[in-house]
């Protein structure tokens, strides 16, 4: 059941999308690789406690996010979360509860945003998308689209007390689908699962490898995008 209406999530995402292009001057290509309706995965790397405003607001729909369950703590914090509809999830561990809720919501048609990095980054550079990611995506039969965002470990660094100064960008990658093997599709063999979900692991690292190449070589010039 959602605590809040659908336009009070519209109202706080215009908003929070005029303070990040005015503060950060942020940019935004390739939302026309987000469907635009059915189910998907949004697999972006994480650098900064800003990232899951910057995609939510980036993302031409709206996005349900996993997080890590020590982010309920508090009376304001649990609200913030829920109110958000967040899905808490337990790191390092088995969490059957949270998983079982993301592939529920997935096949309700939710676009479900993750960061399959496992956590921040200590310093700001790429890490590599673990197996989890293609886990989900096989079990909620979703495709992927790829997420790389850039500029929010300077602008809120690990450990960082206020805002630094930074231009964000985000680049919204071409869909994977979540397999094209037939053996998987008709439910048979476990060996071709787990090599599918590495291989899905593999393809969200390599794509977010290009997706950063390609902001590097063009850091002028990007469509500013729409919230």
């Amino acid at each position: 059941m959602r605590i809040h209406p659908p336009f009070a999530y519209s109202i706080v995402k215009a908003a929070t999308w005029t303070f990040l292009r005015a503060r950060f001057g942020l940019e935004v290509s390739g939302q026309e690789n987000v469907p635009r309706h059915g189910p998907v995965i949004l697999a972006s790397n994480h650098a900064s406690h800003l990232d899951p405003v910057v995609l939510g607001c980036s993302s031409p729909r709206r996005v349900t996010f996993m997080a890590r369950h020590t982010l309920w703590s508090g009376f304001w914090m649990k609200l913030f979360m829920d109110s958000m509809e967040c899905i808490p999830l337990r790191r390092g561990e088995s969490d059957v509860w949270a998983i079982r809720e993301a592939v529920r919501r997935l096949r309700q048609g939710a676009v479900l945003g993750l960061y399959p990095e496992g956590t921040r980054s200590e310093d700001g550079r790429l890490g590599k998308a673990k197996r989890g990611i293609g886990l989900l995506a096989t079990l909620a039969k979703v495709p992927i689209v790829p997420v790389v965002v850039t500029g929010t470990y300077e602008a809120l660094p690990k450990g960082a007390k206020g805002l630094g100064k930074s231009k964000i960008r985000v680049a919204f990658g071409k869909l994977i689908p979540y397999t094209t093997d037939p053996a998987l599709e008709a439910g048979k063999g476990e060996r071709n699962a787990a090599n599918t979900q590495d291989q899905l692991a593999e393809a969200v690292t390599s794509s977010w490898q290009m997706l950063l190449a390609n902001l590097k070589d063009s850091s002028h010039g990007t469509n500013p995008g729409r919230p």
